[in-house]
């Protein structure tokens, strides 16, 4: 069941990454799970370009993420920053298409320090331009 608070809590994480930068972008919303913890996760895609944030449902701390080019044309990976924008993480997607009608997103996370990988669940949750309008 989705909280009432996750809209709320989405557009605030979103405006306070993207302050400095115009909503015309797009924002698709997801949520699952890194290892079984629950995640919130937000991609933007600006001028052919894909970002995010996301955040431990329990925290609901942004974490930035920005993107890594790959060399496999199916995969999408963006790198986890700490406060510093130093990478720490990195989050491999098994798919390219960050689009609500994409029924389940799967992939990795991967610690750099430890070299630790857990494995990541995420469901469209919709659009943000749709939590908007309501």
């Amino acid at each position: 069941m989705q909280s009432p608070l996750l809209p709320a809590a989405l557009i605030g994480i979103v405006l306070a990454a993207t302050s400095t930068q115009s909503l015309a972008s797009s924002y698709a919303i997801y949520q699952g799970s890194i290892g079984k913890s629950p995640v919130t996760l937000v991609i933007e895609h600006t001028n052919g370009v894909t970002r995010g944030i996301y955040s431990y449902d329990r925290y609901r701390t942004p974490i930035r993420l920005k993107p890594t080019f790959l060399n496999t044309p199916m995969r999408k990976a963006m790198d986890e920053l700490d406060p510093e924008g130093l990478p720490v993480a990195r989050l491999h997607f098994n798919t390219t298409n960050f689009y609500p009608n994409t029924p389940l997103i799967n992939g990795t996370w991967t610690d750099y320090r430890s070299g630790r990988s857990l494995p990541m669940t995420l469901k469209p949750q919709g659009f943000l331009e749709d939590f908007l309008r309501d």
